[in-house]
């Protein structure tokens, strides 16, 4: 029961994380592309 607990809270620790984790890498990846104009493709 309390491994059922664990189980469930870090995925959406994970999603928060994941989410501004994206957030961040969006802004850089629109950034680069204005900036460049490349796409964002060189990573």
């Amino acid at each position: 029961r309390g491994s059922e607990e664990k189980d469930v809270s870090p995925p959406s620790n994970f999603e928060k994380r994941n989410a501004l984790f994206f957030d961040k890498i969006k802004e850089r990846l629109m950034t680069t592309a204005t900036s460049t104009g490349n796409d964002g493709q060189v990573i």
